[in-house]
C-alpha cells in the first residue's frame, strides 16, 4: 500500500499556555477545561498510526499552546524523532519558559525553535499577554540562549 503524504501534522501534548494574550483562544479556555498531558503511551499510538499510513513532511508537537509546560516534553520529541528520522520536527514557543537547559534537553530532537513575540514594544507585550511576564526579560532570555544554536539539530 502506497502511503500519502501529509505536509504538516501538529500535536497538542499539553492543554495549557502560561500567557493570557487577549487575541488568543486559551484564555477563555482555560478558565473551565480540565489540564490535561498527553502520556507517552497515547503520543507513541498517534505516531505509530501516522507512520503507518503517511509520509510526513513536518511534525511540530503544539498548536496554540505552551509545549515547555509539558514536563515530558524532551521524551515525547525524542520519541516523535524515533518514529520520524526524516521528517522536519518544530516547535514554537513563547519563550518565557525556555532556558538553556531545556534547550540541550530537546535540541537534538528538533530542527527549528521558533520564538513568538507578542509584541515588539513593552507597551505593546504588556497589553497582548495579560501576564508578570515581561519583554526586556525575555529578550534577555533569548540572547542567552541564541547563544546555543548549533546544538544538536536545532535552530532558534
Amino acid at each position: 500500500m502506497r502511503r500519502k503524504v501529509l505536509d504538516h501534522v501538529q500535536i497538542e501534548t499539553v492543554n495549557r499556555c502560561n500567557l493570557s494574550c487577549k487575541y488568543c483562544v486559551y484564555r477563555h479556555y482555560s478558565s473551565f477545561a480540565k489540564r490535561t498531558v498527553m502520556t507517552n503511551s497515547q503520543l507513541t499510538k498517534i505516531l505509530q498510526q501516522l507512520k503507518k499510513s503517511f509520509i510526513v513532511k513536518r511534525i511540530s508537537l503544539f498548536v496554540t499552546n505552551e509545549p515547555l509546560l509539558d514536563r515530558g516534553l524532551a521524551t515525547k520529541l525524542a520519541i516523535t524523532r524515533k518514529y520520524f528520522k526524516d521528517s522536519f520536527i518544530d516547535l514554537y514557543t513563547n519563550g518565557t519558559l525556555l532556558t538553556i537547559e531545556k534547550l540541550e534537553k530537546i535540541a537534538d530532537t528538533l530542527d527549528r525553535i521558533t520564538i513568538s513575540l507578542q509584541g515588539v514594544t513593552t507597551k505593546e507585550y504588556d497589553a497582548a499577554t495579560y501576564t508578570d511576564y515581561h519583554l526586556r526579560p525575555l529578550l534577555t532570555r533569548i540572547r542567552d540562549v541564541r547563544k546555543y544554536v548549533q546544538i544538536g539539530r536545532a535552530h532558534v
